[in-house]
């Protein structure tokens, strides 16, 4: 409660002179409206906790894609904890009056996360996008829980290769951690490399994919023939909802991704840009690269249950449970008493001298 007093009568400052006066205000101004990330650090760590414990806990969840699903879910919970942590330490610091050389060493160790949760979920998107397709276009050979251990592997190896170079970029202004405070060609090239590699190629794959997916889709042939109706249908959903969580996450990573290469470019880091009142189109990408990170973690799971009856049950568990005796069980009360109607399936017996009879008449015809 200290903390948090301390910070807001730390916002009302009188006439600023010093630029790091400036620089202190700016960051508290950024943690004046500090709940809306504390209730989307929570919806998201919830959540996504319910879907990675309800993957590995139940029978019919425990299937590749609903695993690669869960890792997505464990990247987004990352992306959460590095919000939440980089807000505490945040209010630690301004309070405790720590000194930048430390402060810098903390922005390192709390944003990293965020380079590697963004990186970590392109990957296992594209690999998703991918199993879709071999689904569908080429079932040749299914994917088995070992074989999507292995990706799953590859894309935290890959996500912690392309994520480690920007420790050197990330810094701070004031009491404030940003993602890229040098300025110089190595940080040009690799902010560059980012955008293509982890965003725009990865892009351009994914639609593809889900484009010729739907192809099939709508196409005559369809879905296999031999596939029940049930499974079609199944399919189908489980494409939409993918396919759905790959559109919005493109969304909200786009003003992210844009701003990367704003802030490589221009020399200025993103709170300098938000507060550029001069350049519309600077400050808007900006602002939206930095609210859309808290949010690109909360809409998973809403898609999930909206497409999903398994991953409902694990949101609302009591619900199907009862809507499912009450299925089960169709019981009718007469006064104080319940009778149970049981359904019982007819069966036709035949006596043996028949059966002999008609096998006798059978030879009879033949010979």
């Amino acid at each position: 409660m200290a903390l948090t007093n301390g910070l807001m009568n730390s916002t009302n400052f009188p006439l600023l002179t010093t630029q790091a006066e400036i620089q202190l205000n700016q960051s508290v101004i950024y943690l004046r409206y500090m709940h809306i990330p504390f209730i989307f650090t929570f919806f998201g760590v919830f959540s996504n906790m319910i879907i990675v414990i309800g993957t590995f806990t139940k029978k019919s969840l425990k299937k590749p894609t609903y695993y690669l699903m869960a890792n997505l879910s464990i990247c987004d919970i990352l992306v959460s904890f590095s919000t939440f942590f980089l807000i505490i330490i945040t209010i630690i610091a301004i309070n405790m009056k720590l000194t930048m050389d430390v402060f810098n060493i903390i922005c390192k160790i709390v944003m990293f996360p965020i380079y590697f949760g963004y990186i970590c979920s392109i990957q296992t998107l594209m690999i998703i996008s991918f199993e879709r397709y071999r689904a569908i276009i080429k079932p040749t050979q299914k994917l088995n829980n070992k074989r999507v251990a292995m990706l799953v592997a590859l894309a935290w190896l890959m996500s912690f290769a392309f994520a480690s170079p920007f420790l050197s970029s990330i810094g701070h202004y004031g009491y404030q951690c940003e993602i890229n405070t040098r300025h110089d060609a190595f940080v040009l090239i690799m902010h560059i490399i980012l955008f293509t590699t982890q965003f725009a190629i990865p892009a351009i794959i994914m639609i593809f994919l889900y484009t010729k997916i739907l192809h099939r889709l709508n196409s005559k042939s369809g879905i296999h023939q031999y596939d029940s109706i049930k499974s079609k249908r199944l399919k189908r959903k489980t494409i939409y909802m993918l396919l759905t969580t790959t559109i919005i996450f493109l969304i909200c990573t786009t003003p992210w991704a844009i701003s990367l290469i704003l802030v490589a470019v221009t020399g200025r880091v993103i709170s300098q840009l938000m507060d550029d009142s001069s350049n519309f189109f600077f400050q808007a990408i900006a602002t939206l690269g930095r609210m859309v990170i808290l949010i690109s973690t909360v809409y998973n799971p809403i898609i999930y249950c909206l497409y999903n009856q398994q991953i409902r049950k694990l949101f609302f568990p009591c619900q199907y449970g009862r809507v499912h005796a009450v299925k089960n069980v169709n019981v009718t009360t007469e006064g104080n008493s319940t009778v149970s109607k049981v359904k019982f399936k007819p069966i036709l017996v035949t006596s043996s001298n028949h059966v002999l009879n008609n096998d006798r008449h059978k030879n009879y015809i033949q010979s």
